[in-house]
């Protein structure tokens, strides 16, 4: 007991003196005085926040066990819900408004094109499609993950000079896990379907109505929730508070809105609540128990990354 508290409190110390625990604790400004510009933002801030954000899944990637795979998953499920998104506005409306109204088409200044459109569709549904085997992989090693340390005493040679198995690890999480893994295998399957039966009938009078596009739209949303459930539970119980917090409170905004239009005022707006997200992750993780040093270093890069950004809005 006296020795774990002893290396928390040398890696206390090793992190003050590196810098990682200073910066900007709390702030008190006012975003509609700042003199952040939208080219200083295009150029200096975006690319930071980015940096950050890839440097988080980084770091996701050292703690848990195939958690890399999982990020995979989980970034090909953003993009093709991202452009999913995008093509109903210009195809959608195609199959069903235009041959209810057709004179409404015909006044349309951006008419669809029906075999770009096709083609686009077609294109998602590849890409989603190639996912199947990652999540079945994911799911056949789910429930045969064990811990590092119990890993090493396993690998004792037998009589005769062979290692023997590493015996698979049970528990509630791992369940938790696999069970959610199977959910998204499902939700896969079914929004495979339904995409299937829009490139059948496209642009025949038994193109499919509103009604299924919002259907798997719902379903990208949900695998998605559930593909960034899934990589947080896989982590010890330890971290994963920490990180969650750390996740929903600031990377995950992040990526869904400073990134995108409008993100310079976003950002902003919220400067004051990531900064103090940001600085209690900071002293929380160091009661981590024997963190990796690739993990310490991470972290120490993100918080240089977001220094800076804080320095560029409060010159």
């Amino acid at each position: 007991m006296k020795s774990k508290r002893l290396q928390g409190l040398v890696l206390t110390i090793l992190l003050l003196s590196s810098g990682l625990l200073h910066g900007y604790p709390y702030l008190h400004y006012d975003p509609n005085k700042t003199k952040l510009t939208a080219s200083s933002f295009s150029r200096y801030v975006r690319p930071q926040v980015r940096s950050i954000i890839n440097d988080f899944f980084h770091m996701i990637s050292k703690l848990g066990m195939g958690e890399r795979q999982l990020i995979k998953i989980r970034q090909s499920l953003v993009y093709e819900s991202d452009q999913f998104n995008r093509w109903p506005a210009r195809c959608h409306s195609q199959t069903s408004e235009s041959e209810k109204h057709p004179e409404q088409n015909s006044q349309s200044p951006t008419p669809a094109n029906p075999l770009d459109c096709q083609q686009r569709i077609a294109k998602i549904y590849h890409s989603l499609s190639t996912l199947e085997h990652d999540i079945l992989s994911l799911q056949s090693n789910s429930l045969i993950i064990t811990s590092p340390d119990k890993k090493k005493k396993s690998r004792r040679k037998s009589r005769r000079g062979k290692k023997s198995k590493v015996a698979p690890i049970f528990n509630d999480r791992l369940i938790k896990v696999h069970t959610e893994l199977n959910q998204l295998a499902l939700m896969l399957y079914s929004t495979l379907h339904l995409i299937e039966e829009r490139l059948i009938t496209f642009n025949t009078p038994y193109a499919l109505h509103s009604k299924a596009v919002a259907q798997i739209r719902n379903n990208l949303d949900e695998m998605i929730l559930i593909s960034e459930r899934v990589m947080l539970n896989r982590i010890d119980q330890g971290e994963k508070r920490e990180l969650n917090v750390l996740w929903y409170g600031m990377i995950k905004k992040m990526e869904q809105r400073v990134l995108k239009k409008g993100g310079r005022r976003y950002l902003l707006n919220n400067l004051e609540s990531f900064n103090l997200i940001w600085n209690s992750f900071c002293m929380k993780q160091t009661k981590w128990d024997k963190p990796k040093s690739s993990v310490v270093t991470l972290i120490k890069t993100i918080h240089l990354r977001w220094n800076s950004i804080l320095k560029v809005i409060l010159r």
